[in-house]
């Protein structure tokens, strides 16, 4: 009887075991209907103005043949090619080279200047403007080495990359001095840029 006892406690412990084994033993799930993987199924997202949905990485934007999707520079629209040209003579002197157009904005990109001046004297020149209201804004720029000598006369030049802005009615201006007021020297002024559109 005392045997019988014991066998019975005993098969109830290795019962009470295999129970709590087999509830915290984790089993395979299934996913919706059954199926783990299954094919792709769309998903529709619906967010309001107020939380829109943060995208990231490459989109792609295609046209159909029939309504291609028109692409244009918004910060460039319309670039008029400007290329002027002017001349004065005297120690000092200046000239217009380009008077910019009513509804339209110069933007100069490039200078330059030939000089004739007298031997063994030094020279300047200078983009002036009246942009933005400011009468005669002087943007001052060397005349370097080398020179090409004619006789008494030095020819130098010089030419910058330069990025000035002028507006409507602004008269641009070149000029030129040398430090020797007695002798003439002679001034061939260029720029070249674009004019843009002003709405």
């Amino acid at each position: 009887m005392y045997k019988l006892k014991n066998s019975l406690v005993a098969l109830g412990g290795v019962s009470l075991l295999i129970g709590v084994i087999a509830l915290v033993t984790p089993r395979p799930t299934q996913g919706q209907g059954g199926d783990t993987v299954g094919p792709t199924k769309p998903v529709k997202v619906v967010n309001t103005a107020a939380e829109p949905v943060p995208v990231t990485g490459t989109i792609n934007v295609g046209n159909f043949g029939d309504s291609p999707l028109p692409v244009r520079d918004v910060d460039s629209p319309g670039r008029q090619l400007v290329r002027a040209g002017e001349s004065c003579s005297g120690s000092g002197c200046s000239a217009t080279v380009f008077t910019v157009p009513a509804g339209k904005r110069l933007v100069i990109e490039y200078a330059s200047i030939e000089a004739n001046i007298p031997l063994g004297k030094m020279a300047r020149w200078q983009l002036l403007t009246n942009s933005s209201g400011i009468q005669n804004a002087e943007f001052n720029f060397p005349l370097t080495q080398p020179a090409v000598v004619f006789g008494a006369i030095t020819q130098v030049t010089a030419g910058q990359q330069v990025r000035f802005y002028a507006e409507a009615g602004d008269a641009v201006r070149m000029g030129g001095a040398t430090n020797d007021s007695a002798q003439p020297s002679n001034y061939n002024f260029a720029i070249s840029g674009y004019l843009v559109d002003v709405p």
